[in-house]
């Protein structure tokens, strides 16, 4: 970890000093197929014997962008022992060069938190990012009639579904993105299928998502051309209200790098952090397919 300083946003009219601390995070254990980023530590500077909590906004990242440190560790869904780059924004108020006295790691109210020397580099580092164990060794096929019919269970809520994975279609990203990204839709079918009690979240689909170089890829949303598709009666997992014993058809969008694309792992069913998701080839479709296979 390090501090690098960078300038403030004209907007914030206090003024101040901006310093942005970029780091790397590897998980070492997770129960799920990726490491969840909200169980990563929470990071604050201590200055002049106070916390100070990192800001949404503010410094200029263009450099931090262009290294390819992520917004903040919110971003940190990869797999065991994938690195993730972050950086989380400070803004110290004062119209004097206040410094801090050490960077903070975890809650200094639990008595667990860690320090560290507040070194400020002199420019952003460039780093390599290191790659986890490639998964997917084991992964389910898809449009398979048998083997890519799965149930998934969700035991708190006694609730589950009947479904099929069709595979991954490429479609048009929508023009209003125009960064470069492509557009895939993950294509399944879902039938409620067991329910205990009320039928609160029968209706909305399990998580997908699909991981790419280490990375989990969740659900965009109006990002895609979804008209083939939706002509074809595919619902979005966003928007699907299924019913018990009805079969629907979903799509999943995600909008991935052309290095995310060359390098997709799995499609994950289900929540990516827990155990008990399930995990899919990431089969690519010529075509949007007709129906469930018999």
């Amino acid at each position: 970890m390090g501090l690098i300083e960078s300038e403030l946003d004209p907007s914030i009219s206090a003024g101040g000093r901006c310093l942005t601390l970029l780091g790397r995070l590897t998980p070492t254990e997770t129960t799920g197929v990726v490491a969840a980023s909200y169980d990563t530590p929470d990071f604050a500077l201590l200055v002049e014997g106070k916390l100070v909590e990192p800001a949404v906004i503010g410094c200029d990242r263009n450099a931090i962008d262009a290294a390819g440190f992520d917004w903040t560790v919110v971003a940190a869904d990869v797999t065991l022992g994938t690195d993730a780059l972050f950086s989380e924004h400070f803004i110290l108020a004062g119209s004097g060069q206040v410094s801090p006295e050490a960077i903070v790691v975890g809650r200094p109210d639990d008595g667990d938190a860690l320090y560290f020397e507040p070194t400020v580099l002199n420019e952003v580092p460039t780093l390599t990012p290191e790659r986890g164990e490639a998964i997917g060794a084991d992964a389910l096929p898809a449009g398979d009639s048998s083997a890519s019919r799965f149930t998934y269970r969700i035991s708190p809520r006694n609730i589950a579904w009947d479904g099929f994975y069709f595979g991954v279609l490429e479609v048009p990203v929508r023009s209003v993105i125009d960064d470069g990204r492509r557009c895939l839709l993950v294509l399944t079918a879902f039938t409620p299928s067991e329910v205990e009690g009320p039928q609160l979240g029968l209706g909305v689909p399990p998580e997908i998502s699909v991981v790419t170089q280490g990375r989990l890829s969740t659900d965009s949303f109006l990002n895609c051309d979804v008209e083939e598709v939706q002509n074809a009666g595919f619902t979005s997992s966003l928007a699907a209200d299924l019913k018990l014993d009805e079969t629907s058809l979903v799509y999943t969008e995600a909008l991935v790098t052309n290095a995310e694309f060359a390098a997709l792992e799995v499609v994950i069913v289900g929540s990516p952090y827990n155990g008990g998701a399930l995990v899919f080839e990431p089969l690519l479709l010529d075509a949007v397919p007709e129906g469930v296979p018999r």
